[in-house]
């Protein structure tokens, strides 16, 4: 029994440095290294980079608004139509490319906001994320969700 087991795990570490390319098999290496990198873990596009930028800049927003402060700095997303996404072509559906603009213009809007309405217009930019990625990539949803404020219980200053 020693023996069959020793076989065993000699056989599946020398396996592992191997590609079997059989059926269903999609011939990626044992190594986690080299499933990373088949999978693009750990890489991100420029698209992907640039919502983790948009993402912190949200919750820089509503920490302001939280502490009765409207933010000075101007939101600049414009990125959002040109940066690379992980799924080649996926900026160039008509369907992505309305969705941008809509934000684009929520976003430019809450630049120009007044602050008894802010809240509101920083909500209307976080909707129009989640209805986005409602078609396109839904795993970001309930991150986006954290960045919606009451309106109700937010006072920013003039």
């Amino acid at each position: 029994m020693k023996l069959f087991l020793s076989l065993l795990c000699v056989s599946i570490i020398a396996s592992c440095g191997q590609t079997d390319k059989g059926v269903g098999d999609t011939g990626a290496q044992c190594s986690t290294d080299t499933a990373k990198r088949e999978l693009g873990v750990g890489e991100s596009s420029e698209l992907a980079a640039f919502m983790r930028h948009m993402d912190k800049s949200m919750a820089g927003v509503k920490k302001a608004m939280k502490l009765g402060q409207k933010p000075t700095a101007k939101l600049d997303f414009t990125s959002i139509l040109t940066a690379s996404p992980t799924k080649e072509g996926i900026t160039e559906e008509p369907d992505y490319v309305s969705y941008a603009q809509v934000f684009l213009r929520h976003v430019e809007a809450l630049n120009h906001t007044p602050a008894d309405s802010f809240a509101h217009q920083h909500n209307l930019v976080i909707n129009s994320c989640i209805a986005c990625h409602n078609s396109f990539c839904t795993g970001p949803i309930a991150r986006i969700k954290k960045h919606l404020v009451n309106p109700d219980n937010i006072r920013v200053a003039h």
